[in-house]
């Protein structure tokens, strides 16, 4: 007489079992994946932020220096337009060659 094995031994139940199993698995990475996919996009996003946001700062900082070296430029030009006004004032009584060779 032969012995019955129980239905859950048969090859078909393994095969079913190992294949729950792998499907469970590829769910679980899936999963992890995908939570990684979308903490990658999220940083992603940051850094990108930071940088349009550090851009902006320095094109600010660059429009800033560029009118302070503007401000000093002209204030350098009126002191010499100043110094001038005073030298050909005081040379006033002097020939027009003296004046000239300023």
């Amino acid at each position: 007489k032969k012995e019955k094995t129980p239905a859950t031994s048969s090859p078909w139940c393994q095969y079913e079992r190992l294949r729950e199993r792998a499907l469970l698995k590829c769910d679980s990475i899936h999963r992890t994946l995908s939570a990684k996919a979308e903490i990658a996009a999220a940083t992603l996003a940051h850094h990108e932020a930071f940088l349009r946001k550090r851009d902006v700062r320095r094109e600010e900082r660059e429009e800033l220096e560029r009118q302070q070296l503007e401000a000093e430029l002209s204030e350098e030009r009126t002191r010499q337009w100043l110094i001038f006004l005073a030298l050909a004032s005081f040379a006033g009584g002097c020939e027009s060659s003296y004046l000239l060779a300023l």
